[in-house]
Protein backbone atom coordinates (compact mmCIF):
# COMPACT_ATOMS: atom_id res chain seq x y z
CA UNK A 1 0.00 0.00 0.00
CA UNK A 2 2.51 2.44 0.53
CA UNK A 3 3.87 5.03 -2.34
CA UNK A 4 6.79 7.11 -2.27
CA UNK A 5 7.25 10.52 -3.98
CA UNK A 6 11.04 11.87 -4.33
CA UNK A 7 11.34 15.84 -5.16
CA UNK A 8 14.63 17.00 -6.88
CA UNK A 9 15.73 20.42 -7.37
CA UNK A 10 18.70 20.65 -9.58
CA UNK A 11 19.85 23.94 -8.33
CA UNK A 12 23.42 25.03 -9.47
CA UNK A 13 26.14 23.43 -10.84
CA UNK A 14 28.81 22.25 -8.31
CA UNK A 15 30.97 25.03 -6.52
CA UNK A 16 32.26 25.40 -3.07
CA UNK A 17 29.94 28.84 -2.98
CA UNK A 18 26.40 26.51 -4.54
CA UNK A 19 27.46 23.84 -2.06
CA UNK A 20 27.77 25.65 1.03
CA UNK A 21 24.24 27.63 -0.08
CA UNK A 22 22.62 24.35 -0.54
CA UNK A 23 23.61 22.71 2.27
CA UNK A 24 22.75 25.68 4.37
CA UNK A 25 19.19 25.83 2.80
CA UNK A 26 18.72 21.88 3.93
CA UNK A 27 19.74 22.49 7.32
CA UNK A 28 17.06 25.32 7.51
CA UNK A 29 14.53 23.25 5.89
CA UNK A 30 15.18 19.76 7.27
CA UNK A 31 13.88 19.79 10.09
CA UNK A 32 10.59 22.06 9.33
CA UNK A 33 9.71 19.50 6.01
CA UNK A 34 9.60 16.96 8.82
CA UNK A 35 7.63 18.96 11.50
CA UNK A 36 5.15 19.55 9.01
CA UNK A 37 4.61 16.96 7.20
CA UNK A 38 5.47 13.99 9.07
CA UNK A 39 4.46 15.16 12.91
CA UNK A 40 1.17 17.86 11.43
CA UNK A 41 0.13 16.99 8.46
CA UNK A 42 1.05 13.06 9.24
CA UNK A 43 1.37 12.59 5.42
CA UNK A 44 3.77 9.41 5.84
CA UNK A 45 6.12 7.09 7.60
CA UNK A 46 9.34 8.29 6.05
CA UNK A 47 10.00 11.88 5.47
CA UNK A 48 13.26 13.73 4.79
CA UNK A 49 14.48 16.27 3.28
CA UNK A 50 18.39 16.68 2.31
CA UNK A 51 21.07 17.98 -0.38
CA UNK A 52 22.79 16.33 -2.48
CA UNK A 53 26.10 17.18 -4.28
CA UNK A 54 28.42 15.95 -7.22
CA UNK A 55 31.19 17.25 -7.40
CA UNK A 56 31.66 16.79 -11.25
CA UNK A 57 27.92 17.79 -11.43
CA UNK A 58 25.60 19.58 -9.75
CA UNK A 59 24.14 20.42 -5.92
CA UNK A 60 20.37 20.24 -4.82
CA UNK A 61 17.88 19.66 -2.99
CA UNK A 62 15.92 16.12 -2.74
CA UNK A 63 12.80 15.71 -0.79
CA UNK A 64 11.17 12.38 0.20
CA UNK A 65 8.20 11.21 1.39
CA UNK A 66 6.83 7.58 1.70
CA UNK A 67 3.16 7.53 3.03
CA UNK A 68 0.03 5.08 2.51
CA UNK A 69 -1.82 8.38 0.83
CA UNK A 70 -2.54 8.45 -2.85
CA UNK A 71 0.85 9.79 -4.42
CA UNK A 72 -0.54 12.68 -6.18
CA UNK A 73 -1.56 14.10 -3.01
CA UNK A 74 1.79 13.87 -1.46
CA UNK A 75 3.02 15.53 -4.58
CA UNK A 76 0.29 18.48 -4.29
CA UNK A 77 0.96 18.66 -0.39
CA UNK A 78 4.97 18.51 -0.61
CA UNK A 79 4.48 21.07 -3.54
CA UNK A 80 2.45 23.45 -1.19
CA UNK A 81 5.07 23.33 1.40
CA UNK A 82 8.03 23.86 -1.12
CA UNK A 83 5.95 27.36 -1.83
CA UNK A 84 5.34 28.27 1.75
CA UNK A 85 9.19 26.91 2.42
CA UNK A 86 10.77 29.18 -0.24
CA UNK A 87 8.60 32.21 1.37
CA UNK A 88 9.89 31.60 4.32
CA UNK A 89 13.71 31.85 3.06
CA UNK A 90 13.08 35.06 1.40
CA UNK A 91 10.29 37.23 3.67
CA UNK A 92 10.95 35.38 7.13
CA UNK A 93 13.67 33.52 8.07
CA UNK A 94 15.49 36.46 11.12
CA UNK A 95 19.11 37.22 10.92
CA UNK A 96 19.01 35.51 13.87
CA UNK A 97 17.85 32.48 13.27
CA UNK A 98 20.17 32.75 10.15
CA UNK A 99 23.28 32.84 12.44
CA UNK A 100 22.01 29.93 14.47
CA UNK A 101 21.37 27.60 11.33
CA UNK A 102 24.76 28.65 10.09
CA UNK A 103 26.48 28.02 13.41
CA UNK A 104 25.34 24.40 13.66
CA UNK A 105 25.70 23.41 10.33
CA UNK A 106 29.42 25.22 10.72
CA UNK A 107 29.54 22.86 13.74
CA UNK A 108 28.35 19.82 12.16
CA UNK A 109 31.12 19.97 9.23
CA UNK A 110 33.97 21.03 12.07
CA UNK A 111 33.28 17.56 14.18
CA UNK A 112 35.83 15.51 14.32
CA UNK A 113 35.11 11.70 13.31
CA UNK A 114 33.91 9.82 16.10
CA UNK A 115 35.11 6.16 14.55
CA UNK A 116 37.45 5.26 11.97
CA UNK A 117 34.19 3.82 10.02
CA UNK A 118 32.68 7.07 10.26
CA UNK A 119 36.09 8.91 9.10
CA UNK A 120 36.34 6.36 6.04
CA UNK A 121 32.37 7.08 4.93
CA UNK A 122 33.59 11.32 4.72
CA UNK A 123 36.36 10.42 2.57
CA UNK A 124 35.21 7.70 0.37
CA UNK A 125 33.25 10.00 -1.66
CA UNK A 126 35.88 11.77 -2.63
CA UNK A 127 38.18 8.69 -3.53
CA UNK A 128 35.36 7.31 -5.31
CA UNK A 129 34.64 10.61 -7.46
CA UNK A 130 38.00 10.60 -7.82
CA UNK A 131 38.18 14.26 -7.11
CA UNK A 132 40.81 13.65 -3.84
CA UNK A 133 39.14 16.86 -2.13
CA UNK A 134 39.60 15.38 1.57
CA UNK A 135 39.52 19.15 2.80
CA UNK A 136 36.46 20.08 1.13
CA UNK A 137 34.37 20.18 4.66
CA UNK A 138 36.60 22.67 6.24
CA UNK A 139 36.77 24.69 3.18
CA UNK A 140 32.96 24.72 3.06
CA UNK A 141 32.66 25.49 6.90
CA UNK A 142 35.12 28.37 6.52
CA UNK A 143 32.95 29.85 3.30
CA UNK A 144 29.98 29.75 5.55
CA UNK A 145 31.38 31.30 8.48
CA UNK A 146 32.04 33.99 5.67
CA UNK A 147 28.30 34.19 4.52
CA UNK A 148 25.29 36.48 5.13
CA UNK A 149 21.67 36.37 5.30
CA UNK A 150 21.36 38.93 1.87
CA UNK A 151 23.66 36.61 0.22
CA UNK A 152 21.87 33.67 1.31
CA UNK A 153 18.18 34.55 0.31
CA UNK A 154 19.84 36.27 -3.11
CA UNK A 155 20.62 32.89 -3.61
CA UNK A 156 17.36 31.23 -2.77
CA UNK A 157 15.42 34.00 -5.08
CA UNK A 158 17.43 32.93 -7.69
CA UNK A 159 18.18 30.00 -7.66
CA UNK A 160 16.42 27.68 -5.78
CA UNK A 161 13.05 28.72 -6.27
CA UNK A 162 14.12 28.75 -10.13
CA UNK A 163 14.90 25.56 -9.82
CA UNK A 164 14.09 22.88 -12.53
CA UNK A 165 12.30 20.18 -10.11
CA UNK A 166 12.23 16.36 -11.19
CA UNK A 167 9.50 14.42 -9.70
CA UNK A 168 9.43 10.70 -9.28
CA UNK A 169 6.09 8.99 -7.87
CA UNK A 170 6.92 5.43 -6.78
CA UNK A 171 3.18 3.57 -6.86
CA UNK A 172 1.99 0.22 -5.17
CA UNK A 173 1.71 -2.67 -7.57
CA UNK A 174 -1.43 -3.10 -8.73
CA UNK A 175 -2.38 0.39 -7.76
CA UNK A 176 -4.90 2.86 -9.41
CA UNK A 177 -4.46 5.72 -6.63
CA UNK A 178 -3.77 8.87 -8.97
Amino acid sequence: RNGAVIVSLQVAEYDLDARCLVDLAAQVLGQRFFDELRTKQQLGYIVAASPYGDEFGFVGLRFIVQSERAPMEVVRRVRAWMGEAMAFLTDQLTDEEFHEYRAALVSQLRERPKSLHEEFGNNWAHVSSRSLAFGSRAAEADRLEQLELGEFRQFVAERLQAAPAACIVVRPVGSSAS
